[in-house]
């Protein structure tokens, strides 16, 4: 979406719905494996594709007439990261359903990473940010300048980029937790000069 409206308004839109992912099941069936299939019977995550998932962008600008002050904000929102659980079992934990060790256990002891959900199952909550932007126009003579104040996640989301994606018995509640979140509002004056 694109539209100019009276008075200087301008707004811009759109929205991206994006799926993606992979599936090797029939390899699996046929027997065939190598980089990235894992060899066995087991069609866990041979289909790995993600639910379709929308991206929204959007931007308006505005020039206040009279006092040449121009405003504008921009919004942005992208689908949070999938949500991975991975536990190590030990061996022996495994051969209590397996009926034997899992091939390459070096003993009952040992450990194999698994991730507690499908690939794709679910997903963390979206990344939205708003940024906006005040500026004045200064006319001295022939030249034109434009004092700006620009502000960067306004809103001060908290929203988590990365998370820990390791469970544990002994501290399930540390599973989940943000790495990585988004940076805290800042704010960064310009100036802009044309002649």
């Amino acid at each position: 979406m694109n539209a100019r409206l009276l008075n200087g308004l301008a707004l811009r839109g759109g929205i991206v719905l994006s799926t993606s992912g992979d599936d090797f099941c029939t390899y699996k069936d046929l027997g065939y494996y190598g980089t990235g299939i894992v060899e066995g019977p087991s069609h866990r995550n041979c289909r790995t594709l993600s639910p379709w998932q929308p991206e929204y962008r959007a931007l308006g600008t505005y020039t206040i007439p009279k006092i040449d002050v121009q405003v504008a904000g921009t919004m942005t929102s992208r689908p949070g990261p999938q949500k991975v659980a991975t536990y190590q079992f030990l061996a022996s934990e495994i051969q209590q359903t397996l009926g034997r060790l899992p091939s390459g256990a070096a003993g009952p002891t040992s450990t194999t990473a698994i991730n507690l959900f499908e690939n794709n199952e679910e997903f963390y909550p979206h990344i939205t940010i708003v940024d906006l932007r005040v500026g004045k126009i200064l006319r001295i003579g022939k030249m034109r300048a434009n004092v700006m104040l620009d502000v960067f996640n306004s809103l001060n989301a908290s929203t988590g980029q990365t998370y820990n994606a390791t469970y544990s018995r002994t501290n399930p509640e540390l599973w989940g937790t943000p790495t990585l979140i988004l940076p805290a509002r800042f704010a960064r004056v310009g100036v802009q000069v044309d002649f």
